[in-house]
């Protein structure tokens, strides 16, 4: 299923299935909000992001 144009919202996305939800939205070039209560973690999955974000238009 392509989902590069999907606007999708992931709630715990800190961790569990809401982090693996996220990365998979996101390697897969789908724009992603992210919430979580994990402030740390979420600044975590945010530098995976720029990096995968980075490797995509490279």
């Amino acid at each position: 299923m392509d989902i590069t144009t999907s606007n999708i919202i992931i709630t715990g996305a800190s961790s569990g299935i809401g982090l693996a939800t996220a990365k998979a939205a996101i390697y897969e070039g789908a724009r992603v909000a992210l919430v979580a209560r994990r402030e740390d973690r979420l600044n975590t999955l945010v530098a995976i992001a720029i990096g995968a974000i980075a490797s995509l238009t490279s």
